[in-house]
C-alpha cells in the first residue's frame, strides 16, 4: 500500500497518542507546551509523507527546519491539524514552524527519539546545531 499505509496506520493510532511537555528553544525563540510532535530536518520531504515549500527550504542556509505540532485540546482541533499539515498550512495556532542553527530540547521525562527513522536512543534533553560547511562534496565537471 506503500505511501497510504502511513496514512492509515497514523489514522488508527490517533486515539493513544500522547502529548509530550516539553521546552525547545532555538536561536530566538523559546516554545513551551505539550506537543504531539516534533522534527528537526533540512529537507522538503519528511518520511516521504510530510512535505515542506520548496520555497521555505533552503538546504545551503545554514539552518535546520523545526516543525512542532501541539495537542490539540478537540477532536475537531485535531482534524483541522491533519488537514493543515497535510496541505503544508502552517498558519494554524498549534503548528509551529521556524529555522534555526540551534535547536535545544528539554523534556519533563526520557522521550524516544529517532534519526531519519531509525531508533536513536532515549533522551530528556539533547541539542541539535549545524556545522555549516563542515565539508566540501568534489564532482567531476
Amino acid at each position: 500500500m506503500g505511501y497510504c499505509a502511513y496514512w492509515i496506520y497514523g489514522f488508527k493510532s490517533l486515539s493513544s497518542i500522547k502529548p509530550y511537555q516539553a521546552i525547545i528553544t532555538t536561536d530566538n525563540q523559546t516554545f513551551e507546551g505539550r506537543f504531539i510532535f516534533g522534527c528537526v530536518s533540512n529537507s522538503t520531504s519528511i518520511g516521504g509523507i510530510l512535505k515542506l515549500a520548496d520555497q521555505k527550504v533552503d538546504l545551503c542556509d545554514g539552518r535546520m527546519e523545526l516543525l512542532l505540532i501541539r495537542y490539540p485540546k478537540s477532536p475537531a482541533e485535531l482534524g483541522q491539524l491533519i488537514f493543515d499539515v497535510a496541505r503544508g498550512n502552517y498558519s494554524n495556532k498549534n503548528i509551529i514552524f521556524t529555522q534555526a542553527e540551534r535547536i535545544s530540547v528539554r523534556f519533563q521525562n526520557d522521550v524516544d527519539w529517532s534519526v531519519d527513522g531509525e531508533y536513536a536512543g532515549k533522551y530528556q534533553q539533547t541539542e541539535i546545531l549545524v556545522k555549516h560547511k563542515a565539508f566540501k562534496i568534489l564532482r567531476n565537471a
